[in-house]
């Protein structure tokens, strides 16, 4: 039995093995905390030099990670890799050099992983559109549950109990549709 206060007043259930856990798993936490700020600090504090002329966006972030312990994540389709770039830069932050050289594109920093989002412009939003309709068989009958996709994309839908379908998709977007049954 463990006394609290001087009130006597006792708790049964805090044995001295359940302290000694409580107490493990506070430094644990404890641990956990500062490793994750640890990351964090890495990715905004750490510098580099950087000189590149005329090379590919995709040379430049290879550079990066071999001076680093950054690993980046990027689809090759989305992002413009082949994109060149001339930077002379000493000393400057991940975050900065990133901001010069990324066009149309954003980025997460994970775990020392740095994964690249392609941006749409103004642009290729405005250039967007719904297109709906009406799925049938041969005889006209509607088909329930055909699958519409953009080609190249992961943007999808099925057709409704009546065959209908509407999707939002960029302007000279071609549409595969196919139906198992």
């Amino acid at each position: 039995m463990n006394t609290l206060n001087e009130k006597g007043i006792t708790y049964h259930f805090l044995t001295g093995k359940k302290l000694r856990v409580m107490g493990l798993i506070l430094l644990l936490t404890t641990i956990t905390f500062f490793d994750v700020s640890a990351l964090e600090s890495y990715s905004i504090s750490t510098r580099i030099d950087l000189k590149l002329q005329s090379t590919t966006l995709k040379q430049a972030l290879k550079e990066i990670e071999n001076k680093t312990e950054f690993t980046f994540f990027y689809n090759d389709d989305a992002i413009d890799i082949n994109r060149k770039i001339t930077l002379n830069v000493k000393d400057k932050r991940i975050d900065e050099i990133l901001s010069d050289i990324l066009v149309n594109c954003s980025y997460t920093v994970e775990n020392k992983k740095i994964i690249l989002v392609p941006v749409a412009s103004k642009q290729q939003i405005q250039q967007k559109g719904k297109v709906s309709g009406i799925i049938t068989d041969e005889k006209g009958e509607p088909i329930i549950g055909a699958n519409i996709k953009v080609k190249g994309a992961s943007i999808g839908t099925i057709t409704d109990v009546n065959g209908m379908f509407s999707l939002e998709v960029a302007q000279g977007a071609t549409l595969e549709v196919s139906y198992i049954g």
